[in-house]
């Protein structure tokens, strides 16, 4: 699971994540190693999951591609 906040991290750190500490990850490293080691494993991620454990699952190439995209527009 990831969260674009520790704090939205830190809410969900409940039943079997009880105790573990949420831990920022810079953009440069979540783009350039997390995901792609992630792509090379064919791992996906929860995106935003709740409390309540509702989560929109991508896979991670898809989200390096959407999150490559979205910055683009920024520069």
């Amino acid at each position: 699971p990831v969260w674009p906040e520790q704090e939205f991290a830190a809410c969900c750190a409940t039943g079997e994540w009880d105790g573990f500490t949420p831990k920022a990850i810079a953009l440069h490293d979540f783009l350039d190693s997390w995901l792609p080691g992630a792509t090379a494993e064919g791992r996906a991620f929860a995106i935003f999951p709740t409390p309540s454990e509702k989560a929109v699952t991508v896979e991670s190439d898809r989200l390096l591609s959407d999150l490559r995209s979205e910055m683009a527009s920024y520069t």
